[in-house]
């Protein structure tokens, strides 16, 4: 019998989210990761004097994206290719969150994906 998969919580599943739409990390990227993904070391550092978890949510999003565009991050995409990028990443995964079961996690990550929207594009 197989062994069911553990569950992601709501702040895990927001983080892989958020993760995926801004193409950032806080962690040292595993080897062989997606070369789109820009490490900030040092927002992760800065993140962890704070005594908070390495993980993205709707309070760091926009340091986050502030450190990704300020940053000097040899091969990274141009501000606003990026942003429009951002957005366009941002959409698709609202898309997807639109079938969450849970209806709590889903509102907690909608929030999240749409206040991170507002700051790619003025709308």
């Amino acid at each position: 019998m197989a062994t069911p998969k553990p569950q992601s919580s709501p702040e895990e599943i927001e983080d892989i989210i958020l993760r995926k739409i801004l193409l950032v990390t806080l962690a040292t990227p595993a080897h062989g990761a997606d070369p789109r993904i820009i490490y900030l070391e040092m927002t992760a550092a800065e993140i962890l004097s704070e005594g908070k978890d390495l993980r993205l949510n709707c309070d760091v999003v926009e340091r986050v994206l502030i450190d990704r565009l300020s940053g000097d991050f040899p091969d990274a995409e141009a501000a606003f290719a990026y942003l429009l990028g951002c957005y366009r990443r941002a959409v698709d995964e609202l898309k997807k969150v639109a079938n969450m079961k849970d209806k709590t996690v889903k509102s907690q990550v909608e929030v999240s994906i749409k206040q991170a929207k507002k700051l790619f594009v003025n709308e």
